[in-house]
């Protein structure tokens, strides 16, 4: 690809001079990335549009280290849960069933700048942080060319 400012062939990236595409290894890429990533974005927008919960953090950088995304929900006895999501595709991946502190740190911060114009519900969560109302959800996806299937809702 040529850059149209400088005039300078790339490949797909500017940023070396060389593709990183071009390094990688295209099935892998494509699970790890690509898959991975839709994962995480598919999971996040059915919890807060189709399960109606209050999105406090949503997905980021695919791979990186952390909770994949934090949402928060009533529970049935009337008491506001945090809910740290971990989205995967690997079918092999061994559920956490105690929090990490990074997971902990990271959603306290989230909550800290929640701003969703009801100052009762905000409170309501801050309350369920306060209180370690924390459950971890794993959710197992799996990929298709036809779309994707969640296990663990």
């Amino acid at each position: 690809m040529k850059d149209p400012f400088m005039g300078v062939a790339h490949g797909v990236t500017g940023r070396a001079g060389v593709s990183e595409a071009s390094k990688a290894n295209p099935g892998r890429a494509m699970r790890t990335a690509i898959d991975a990533s839709s994962t995480e974005f598919e999971t996040f927008k059915e919890a807060v549009f189709v399960r109606g919960e209050i999105g406090i953090q949503s997905s980021g950088h695919v791979n990186a280290p952390g909770v994949d995304f934090v949402t928060a929900a009533r529970r049935t006895d009337g008491q506001m849960e945090i809910i740290l999501n971990d989205a995967t595709i690997n079918g092999n991946k061994k559920m956490k069933t105690v929090p990490p502190p990074k997971w902990i740190d990271e959603a306290e911060v989230a909550i800290n700048r929640l701003n969703i114009g009801d100052t009762v519900l905000e409170e309501e969560i801050k309350d369920a942080l306060k209180a370690k109302r924390f459950r971890i959800r794993t959710l197992r996806v799996t990929t298709s060319p036809t779309g994707i299937t969640v296990v663990g809702w």
